[in-house]
């Protein structure tokens, strides 16, 4: 058994950190690269892309990260509307101010080796109790695809098992890549998981990961914030809220149960002979930290 990566942490005498990306005073991934060119995921993104052309930054400094599952493009509006896979044939949206793509919207996948993989948008269903609050909780939609995508190509994101707190409490001060529509990698810390939202906090002045810090702007809604757990994306919210701030949004760990049901749903209601369900991150490899 090994133990996860050390990490500064406020309230744990021995905290524990599942990214072997991120070292507490290292942060290697982040070392000798320029913002500049070491954030966009693509090159040339909005002259190139268009929908049908994309090339990925080998300069990113999460470049050889599987981040396949993050749509970097629709049919219905470009480069805003995010979507993040969360099966084979389920993506996850948000909901407000109409940020859930219609019907027929062709989204894009891109694979390691910049290949093209698109699916159309069947059907998509609210989280059963949008909106509770006046900040629209709990913000998501689940969409099916008219297929699964080619899973030896594009990899979905999994989340967090129940017992996540065993490894990481409540995973505050763990580094996390934080996506915006201009397909950037932008780096920030987890504030808290949570059962209800997820926030993402600014890196403390001083840090390595401030320089690669921006705070979230209209049109960022949607898109996805993840932890790194080797080398796979492990998705903890996307985006509903934080104009000029870290940003905030619904719990995927939270809300699993409700996600999974309408997977079941919108997979029964089409007549697929399986139904997808979230996949949990295997954590069991990892030591558990000292009961408080």
């Amino acid at each position: 058994m090994s133990s996860l990566r050390p990490i500064e942490h406020p309230t744990d005498a021995t905290p524990q950190n599942p990214s072997p990306d991120f070292e507490s005073g290292g942060d290697p991934r982040l070392a000798g690269k320029n913002p500049a060119t070491a954030l966009p995921i693509f090159e040339n993104y909005f002259s190139n892309s268009g929908g049908t052309v994309f090339t990925r930054n080998t300069n990113c400094w999460a470049y050889g990260i599987d981040l396949t599952c993050a749509s970097p493009w629709n049919s219905y509006s470009g480069n805003t509307r995010a979507g993040t896979l969360i099966s084979p044939r389920h993506v996850l949206f948000v909901i407000h101010s109409g940020y859930t793509p219609p019907t027929n919207t062709v989204m894009t996948f891109v694979d390691m080796q910049n290949n093209v993989i698109t699916r159309r948008l069947i059907d998509s269903m609210n989280h059963p109790l949008y909106p509770i609050s006046a900040f629209d909780y709990p913000d998501l939609a689940i969409g099916l695809l008219d297929s699964d995508v080619p899973t030896n190509q594009i990899h979905h994101a999994k989340v967090l098992p129940d017992n996540y707190g065993d490894y990481i409490r409540d995973g505050k001060k763990l580094p996390c890549i934080r996506f915006n529509q201009k397909e950037e990698a932008w780096v920030g810390d987890v504030s808290s998981i949570g059962s209800v939202l997820t926030h993402a906090a600014m890196p403390p002045d001083g840090s390595l990961r401030r320089d690669f810090y921006e705070g979230l702007d209209i049109g960022d809604s949607g898109n996805p914030m993840f932890i790194i757990i080797n080398d796979q994306p492990v998705l903890l919210t996307i985006w509903t809220g934080g104009k000029g701030a870290p940003g905030n949004g619904t719990s995927v760990t939270g809300h699993k149960e409700h996600i999974n049901t309408a997977m079941s749903l919108l997979d029964a209601k089409h007549g697929n002979a399986t139904t997808c369900q979230l996949e949990e991150i295997d954590l069991s490899g990892f030591t558990t930290l000292p009961e408080q």
